[in-house]
């Protein structure tokens, strides 16, 4: 189909804080009744982009002209999408409640939306139940999009994803059976972190295990890691980072799986903790 005809009316990106650039993947957005409806009777063109959509209308009117017109034409009010992920794990790596199941709507008049310079801010809402696999549902409403493109400005909306921030915990099994004395988890970098004073516990097959772990120190996931944790050995009862040249390296240590994080009640509220076993 010839586009030269078409203007873009309304554009959408999703954004998610635990992607690589930010940008949100593996999004399947379907249109919802309205839409449906709206895209039979007037010839709408969606087309999808790697985190977003734009639609497309065949106009030589501005976005916010058109829009004004199509609400005087039928009784419909605004247009809606359905959101899922085809990401199994897409619910581990966002920042949702633990304790129950929820969606996420968005919607265009909502009072927590915020005005950008170039575009507009949809904050999401929790709503209960959840109406899952749809995840998130979008509400655009014609009044709200005949302001936005005023002064025949483009109508750009942002989601805004965050991603979760999870308990790391290193349990070191010294399978060699050498003394292991004055070990201390370090950062090299994302973190400031130190992690000192393991805990002694035995972990699930009957082995003796040091247990390293952030506490209440929740680090955000990223699909890139951000924060690398290393295994070392240093002398003494003093432990300075400035002298780091004669500390010894045991072992550098892996990042959290999505694929293992799991939930755990600590004080009271869920957080989800990802447990990395350590042969050494």
């Amino acid at each position: 189909m010839l586009m030269d005809s078409y203007i873009k009316i309304v554009s959408l990106k999703c954004f998610h804080t635990y992607f690589e650039f930010g940008r949100c993947k593996n999004l399947e957005i379907t249109p919802g009744e309205n839409t449906l409806a709206l895209r039979k009777k007037f010839g709408f063109i969606l087309q999808m982009s790697d985190y977003g959509f734009d639609l497309f209308a065949n106009t030589k009117k501005t976005p916010s002209e058109y829009i004004r017109h199509l609400s005087e034409l039928q009784e419909l009010t605004y247009f809606d999408f359905n959101i899922s992920s085809t990401d199994t794990f897409f619910y581990n790596v966002t920042n949702l409640p633990l304790d129950r199941e929820v969606g996420l709507s968005f919607s265009s008049n909502s009072e927590l939306n915020i005005e950008r310079t170039d575009y507009t801010e949809l904050m999401g809402s929790f709503t209960s139940p959840g109406h899952l696999p749809n995840l998130m549902s979008l509400q655009l409403f014609f009044d709200d999009l005949i302001r936005m493109g005023s002064h025949g400005r483009e109508i750009l909306l942002h989601m805004r994803l965050e991603a979760r921030s999870i308990q790391w915990n290193y349990f070191i099994i010294n399978n060699a059976q050498t003394k292991l004395l004055d070990l201390v988890v370090v950062s090299d970098r994302g973190t400031n972190l130190i992690l000192e004073r393991p805990t002694e516990v035995v972990i699930g097959n009957g082995q003796n295990a040091l247990l390293f772990t952030t506490e209440d120190v929740l680090i955000h996931l990223s699909e890139t890691p951000k924060a690398n944790f290393r295994l070392i050995k240093h002398p003494g009862d003093l432990l300075d980072m400035r002298f780091e040249s004669i500390f010894k390296t045991i072992v550098k240590l892996p990042n959290p799986s999505v694929e293992d994080i799991i939930v755990k009640e600590v004080g009271g509220r869920q957080i989800m903790t990802s447990n990395m076993y350590i042969y050494i």
